[in-house]
C-alpha cells in the first residue's frame, strides 16, 4: 500500500480480542470540520439509505447506516482538496417490524447479513468538479437462505441511489472489483452457504447491480487489465465503453485519482510505473503485468448527472448516523477482528458488532420486506437466474424486519445471506466503445438470484 494511504491502514486487533459494546470517542482529525460548518450539500446527500431501500429488500432488516463528519482530506483529485466522508451501512436480521422509534432502539437483532463501506467526496475549490463516490467493500456472511435473496445487491442500489442524489453536482462512482473469499467480514467464505464468485463472474454481478444507475448516467466504463484489445463482456449497451475513463495522452501523475487501497492507485505509486510518462504507457505496463498473472479484475466508473429537485431518489428522511474518524476506524477494527466461519461464531460476533454500533449511538432502522415472488428475479431481466442478490433503487420509507434463528427455517429466518461483495474503485483509460447487443448480456451471476458471492476491491 502507497505510503499516502498510511491514514486509511487499520490495522486489526487480535482474533481473540473482545469487541467493546461502548467505544471511546476520539479526538477528531485535526482539520475536522465541526458538523455545524460542515459543507453546503444537498439534502439529497444526507439521506439515510434506508429511504430508498423501503419495499425493496426481499427480507425485512434492521439496518444500520453511519458516516465519519467531514473532515478536509488531499484528494483523490491530484492536487485539489475534498472534504471527505466515510460511511458504513450494515443490514441484521431483526424480530421487530415496529415503527416506534424507542422500540426499534431496543430491537433485538440477530445475525449480520451484508455490509458495505464507500468513501464520499465533496471537492472544496471547484464547484464544477463532480463528486466522487468510492465503493470499498462488500460483503455478507452468506446467511439468511432464499429469504434473503438479493439483500446485499438491494442495498448497494439504495446506497448508490442515495449517494448520487445531488442536486448541487454531478457524481462520479468508482468500482475496482476483484474476487476474494471475504473483504470485511473474516472467514464467512468457510460457511457451506455463501458462494464465492470468480473475477468474471463478479464483473457480471456488477454489470447488473449497476443497472439501474447506468440508466440515468452520462457515461459509464469498464476497463480488465491485462485485456486491452477486446472487451470481455459483449453484448454491453451504451452508454457502456470498454476503456478508462483517463485520457491516454494525460500525465498520470496529474489525472489519476488518490484512492485507498485502489489497484491503478498502487501500481502509479510502484517502482514498475516510474518511467511512465503518460496514461497510455502506464496502462500498457499495467496490463503487461496483469496478463502475467491469474487474478481477473475490473475497474468500473460511472458519472451520474444531478438530479433535479424533487426527482425519484431525492430524499426524505434523516442521514446517517455522525460519528468521530477515530470511533469509525475501531469499528472497522471491530468488523476485522470478528469470524464468520461457523453458525456461532457468526451468531456471536453478530451480537458484538450490533452492540457496538449502538455503543456510538447508531439507532437501527427497521426495513419490512417487499412481497416478492417464489423466484427472485429483476423486472429488467428476461429470465431467473441463479443465486445473487436482487437489489432495486432507492424509493423512500423504512419498515419492519423479520427475525432470524439459526435453525428455523420460517419466512423470518433470515440468516443466511448470500454473499460478499467488496468493490474497488478505478479510473479506466481508454476509450473503445463496448459491442452493443440486441439486449444487454447481463450474465448469469449478475441476475437478481441468491448474491452469496465475494465481491471487492481491494487488493492485497
Amino acid at each position: 500500500m502507497p505510503s499516502n494511504h498510511q491514514s486509511h491502514l487499520i490495522k486489526a486487533p487480535p482474533r481473540n480480542s473482545t469487541i467493546t459494546a461502548t467505544m471511546t470517542t476520539a479526538t477528531q482529525p485535526p482539520d475536522a470540520r465541526p458538523p455545524t460548518a460542515a459543507p453546503e450539500r444537498s439534502a439529497a446527500l444526507t439521506v439515510g439509505v434506508a429511504t430508498s431501500l423501503h419495499d425493496q429488500t426481499p427480507c425485512p432488516v434492521a439496518l444500520f447506516d453511519v458516516s465519519t463528519k467531514p473532515c478536509r482530506a488531499t484528494g483523490p483529485v491530484p492536487g485539489q482538496s475534498s472534504w471527505m466522508q466515510r460511511r458504513l451501512v450494515a443490514a441484521f436480521a431483526t424480530s421487530s417490524a415496529s415503527h416506534d422509534a424507542k422500540e426499534l432502539q431496543a430491537t433485538t437483532t440477530s445475525n449480520l447479513l451484508a455490509v458495505l463501506t464507500a468513501y464520499e467526496y465533496d471537492p472544496i475549490d471547484n464547484a464544477a468538479a463532480p463528486r466522487i463516490v468510492f465503493v470499498d467493500r462488500v460483503d455478507s456472511t452468506g446467511r439468511g437462505g432464499a429469504a434473503a435473496r438479493g439483500l446485499t445487491r438491494a442495498i448497494v442500489q439504495a446506497y448508490l441511489a442515495s449517494a448520487t442524489s445531488s442536486t448541487e453536482r454531478a457524481t462520479a462512482v468508482h468500482i475496482y472489483a476483484k474476487a476474494a473469499g471475504a473483504y470485511l467480514l473474516p472467514q464467512s467464505d468457510k460457511l457451506g452457504s455463501k458462494r464465492v464468485l470468480d473475477g468474471r463472474q463478479l464483473t457480471k454481478w456488477w454489470i447488473a447491480t449497476l443497472r439501474p444507475l447506468v440508466g440515468a448516467a452520462t457515461d459509464a466504463s469498464l476497463y480488465c487489465p491485462g485485456e486491452p484489445d477486446r472487451c470481455p463482456f459483449p453484448g454491453l449497451s451504451a452508454p457502456w465503453k470498454y476503456r478508462l475513463s483517463y485520457s491516454r495522452a494525460a500525465d498520470p501523475r496529474a489525472v489519476i485519482l488518490d484512492l485507498p487501497d485502489h489497484e491503478l492507485t498502487r501500481f502509479l505509486a510502484s517502482d514498475a510505473a516510474t518511467d511512465a510518462t503518460t496514461v497510455d504507457e502506464l496502462v500498457q505496463l499495467w496490463d503487461g503485468l496483469s496478463a502475467a498473472g491469474s487474478d481477473f479484475a475490473t475497474v468500473i466508473t460511472v458519472q451520474v448527472p444531478p438530479r433535479a429537485a424533487g426527482q425519484d431518489g431525492q430524499p426524505s428522511a434523516p442521514g446517517p448516523t455522525a460519528i468521530s474518524h477515530d470511533d469509525y476506524v475501531q469499528l472497522i477494527n471491530a468488523f476485522m477482528a470478528a469470524s464468520f466461519a461457523t453458525d456461532e461464531l457468526v451468531q456471536s460476533s453478530s451480537a458484538s458488532l450490533s452492540a457496538a454500533l449502538r455503543g456510538l449511538s447508531a439507532a437501527p432502522v427497521a426495513i419490512r420486506a417487499a412481497p416478492v415472488s417464489s423466484t427472485s428475479v429483476s423486472a429488467q431481466d428476461p429470465a431467473p437466474a441463479p443465486v445473487v442478490n436482487n437489489l432495486t433503487m432507492l424509493v423512500k420509507k423504512k419498515t419492519g424486519s423479520a427475525s432470524a434463528s439459526q435453525s428455523s427455517s420460517s419466512a423470518a429466518v433470515i440468516r443466511d445471506l448470500t454473499g460478499l461483495v467488496k468493490k474497488k474503485r478505478s479510473v479506466p483509460t481508454t476509450a473503445t466503445t463496448a459491442a452493443p447487443a440486441k439486449r444487454p448480456a447481463e450474465p448469469s451471476a449478475g441476475n437478481d438470484a441468491d448474491l452469496s458471492e465475494t465481491k471487492r476491491a481491494r487488493i492485497k
